[in-house]
């Protein structure tokens, strides 16, 4: 049974980068949906509220000073087969979209806890069913538990890292990061099976 479960569970610090980095790459291609109005927000949430479990990550604008800080720019869910890039503005953080945060939709992520910390500097709720894939990881023993690392043992494919420091508050978002966005969001539903299972 050793041996068993050896074979089962990816020994994740043997992923080297050189390892990773010769992986093809995990890309998104389905419909990609940016949000940034009340219309807009309420057909996606219908969307979503279909679904036991969405993925789930933000994006915020990188800050390359010492002590410099942004808010959250953008908020992603995933099905299987759509992502929604929500624009954190005003008109989109409103009590449809802290319900859906607060309702027993799964959302599934990875390092969560400063997402939400984030969120809640903006507005006060109380976010329910939010499952972080690195909590899971850690309590089976794997040493790394970042999504470019759970994505290379699981999937065996890497993240595309390089739109990770791009400015997420833009007006106009490039298709490479929408493209990387929704591909955060939608790796966390794939994984997440394969990672409970292992």
């Amino acid at each position: 049974m050793e041996n068993d479960n050896q074979e089962t569970v990816p020994e994740i610090p043997a992923l080297t980068s050189e390892y990773i980095n010769q992986l093809p790459a995990l890309t998104f291609r389905g419909p990609i949906h940016l949000i940034s109005t009340h219309k807009e927000l309420d057909s996606a949430l219908d969307t979503l509220r279909k679904e036991p479990c969405v993925g789930f990550d933000t994006e915020s604008r990188p800050a390359f000073s010492k002590g410099q800080k942004y808010p959250i720019s953008l908020i992603q869910f995933a099905t299987p087969s759509d992502a929604f890039i929500i624009r954190f503005l005003p008109v989109t953080f409103n009590d449809s979209l802290v319900s859906f945060m607060e309702s027993s939709t799964e959302k599934i992520g990875v390092g969560i806890k400063d997402d939400i910390r984030k969120l809640k500097m903006e507005k006060a709720f109380n976010p329910k069913a939010m499952v972080d894939l690195s909590e899971i990881a850690k309590k089976k023993g794997h040493q790394k538990s970042s999504l470019r690392a759970l994505s290379a043992c699981y999937l065996q494919h890497r993240i595309v890292k390089s739109s990770q420091k791009t400015n997420w508050a833009r007006s106009n978002l490039t298709e490479t990061q929408l493209r990387y966005a929704a591909t955060d969001a939608w790796a966390c539903l794939l994984i997440r099976p394969l990672l409970e299972s292992s």
